[in-house]
């Protein structure tokens, strides 16, 4: 009677843990909740974000616009070393315009572009920024299919765009930008300044839209359906921007 007590008080059936069929029901309902959760959480992340891009484009405006209120109301140039028209790549006497008038240079770039190893200088091009600007310049003819109308001072027509984010594409490299997808900028070897992945356009690589900042000062979001299709560059008509 003894040795039998023994053994139900030994042989018990309370357990101390999970069983694999257990344990594994509860993995998969926390992988669930991850799935649904982590997509939310990217998405308000990528909210915030362009919230923060709206405030360094309206720093970045107000820069250009006391460079203009020195310079008798005339924006700097949207050019490149060479003179060229160019939205993303501006010469060295245009960002010196700009940091003259800035107090962080990092208000030149949108919070979601990572530029990885991708140089900032290139001593042709000039100086890169992180966002389409397009101030006092004679822009190409060429439509593509639009064609780019530039305020050359600031008391120019208040609903000219005179600043969007770098939705940006094309060249020989099929080079792509598109700083606002669902989820951030899109990347590819850790830098938003995409080469070779399929597609031909920022809408291609997820681009849902961005902001665009009028001569006004008036910073708004628009969706990337919305936008018209530029040139972007006046020496190569292959590349193009979004706004």
């Amino acid at each position: 009677m003894h040795t039998f007590l023994q053994r139900r008080r030994y042989g018990s059936s309370k357990r101390d843990g999970f069983t694999l069929i257990e344990l594994g029901i509860v993995i998969a309902i926390t992988a669930i909740l991850a799935a649904l959760i982590l997509p939310a959480l990217a998405s308000a992340k990528e909210r915030s974000r362009r919230t923060a891009c709206k405030s360094n484009q309206h720093q970045f405006y107000l820069a250009c616009a006391m460079y203009a209120d020195d310079n008798n109301q005339y924006l700097p140039k949207a050019v490149d070393n060479h003179g060229y028209y160019s939205t993303l790549w501006v010469s060295d006497s245009t960002y010196q315009g700009f940091t003259e008038y800035a107090t962080d240079a990092r208000v030149f770039f949108c919070p979601n572009i990572v530029l990885g190893s991708e140089p900032r200088y290139n001593e042709s091009k000039g100086n890169l920024i992180g966002y389409n600007y397009l101030g006092n310049v004679e822009p190409p003819t060429e439509k593509g299919p639009d064609v780019l109308v530039s305020a050359r001072k600031m008391t120019d027509d208040s609903s000219i765009t005179l600043l969007a984010d770098a939705n940006y594409w094309g060249g020989q490299d099929k080079l792509k930008l598109a700083p606002h997808t669902i989820s951030g900028s899109a990347l590819a070897n850790k830098t938003s300044l995409t080469r070779n992945l399929p597609g031909k356009t920022s809408a291609d690589l997820g681009a849902v839209g961005g902001n665009i900042c009028t001569l006004d000062g008036s910073i708004n979001w628009k969706n990337i359906g919305s936008m018209h299709t530029y040139h972007s560059m006046g020496n190569d008509p292959s590349y193009f921007g979004n706004w």
